[in-house]
Parts: structure tokens; C-alpha cells; sequence
């Protein structure tokens, strides 16, 4: 679970602060499964399936993962249609 903090402004221009904390990545029947190799990264699977290699985070999330170095071998989940799943505090 990660969390991310957004400044938001109240009616009368105050700035408040929310807490978005961010619980996974919903699996659906659209997902891929690939097998990791040793010269694979979440940035260059995020660059050739979703065109963004920014997007490395979404994959990670799926996967339980901190950093962009999958261990060798490993079966990673790629969400096609990713659904984010958050709650707001």
C-alpha cells in the first residue's frame, strides 16, 4: 500500500491537505503474464505496453514490488486497463 499526499483548497481558499492511500491494482480477465529474465525492468515493460516508461509504477504495484528490478524468473502480472484501487483520507 503507498501513500500520496494532494493539497486541495476549501471554499473559503484554504489549503488542505488529503491523504490518498493507494490499496493495489484490480486484476482482470485482459491481464498479462509474462516471465521476468535478468535484463528486465518495470520501465521498459511499462515503456512497451502502456508507451510510457513513467508508467514502471503501475506494474510494481501489481506485483508487490519496490524498485524497478523484478527478480529473475519472476511471473509478472501487466494490467492492460489498469483500475487503481484508493481510498481518501
Amino acid at each position: 500500500m503507498g501513500l500520496q499526499a494532494k493539497q486541495t483548497n476549501t471554499p473559503s481558499g484554504k489549503k488542505k491537505q488529503k491523504f490518498v492511500f493507494i490499496n493495489g491494482v484490480e486484476e482482470t480477465d485482459d491481464d498479462l503474464y509474462i516471465k521476468s529474465t535478468i535484463d528486465t525492468t518495470l520501465d521498459s515493460l511499462a515503456l512497451q505496453y502502456y508507451r510510457d516508461e513513467s508508467k514502471w509504477r503501475i506494474i510494481a504495484l501489481a506485483n508487490n514490488l519496490k524498485t524497478i528490478f523484478p527478480p529473475d524468473g519472476m511471473i509478472l502480472r501487466i494490467p492492460i486497463n489498469p483500475k487503481i484501487r484508493f481510498e481518501i483520507d
